[in-house]
């Protein structure tokens, strides 16, 4: 996970941020294969998952990379090119959380 400091940015690049995006997958869906699904399908109806557990990985996303994700922001997450994208963009553009 990566390693920041409250109120110091600290950009993602777009591997950091993927491996930021699937651990987070892995950690509320952890039998889900991230091979199984391309990186643009929808990631919650690949893995049937919930919006419960879409909110646990929101927080998880928040928790290990300090970008905060606002409720307009969750569609910008429905995918782990979106997720990517938007991590990398954000992590350079707003204050750390």
């Amino acid at each position: 996970m990566t390693t920041t400091y409250a109120g110091t940015r600290h950009p993602l690049s777009p591997e950091t941020a993927r491996h930021e995006v699937e651990d987070a997958i892995e950690y509320v869906a952890p039998t889900a294969d991230l091979d199984t699904i391309e990186t643009d399908d929808p990631i919650w109806p690949a893995f049937g998952l919930d919006e419960q557990a879409f909110e646990r990985f929101v927080q998880a996303l928040v928790e290990h990379t300090h970008v905060p994700i606002e409720p307009a922001d969750r569609p910008r997450l429905a995918s782990l090119d979106s997720a990517v994208a938007f991590l990398v963009v954000a992590s350079r553009t707003r204050e750390p959380v």
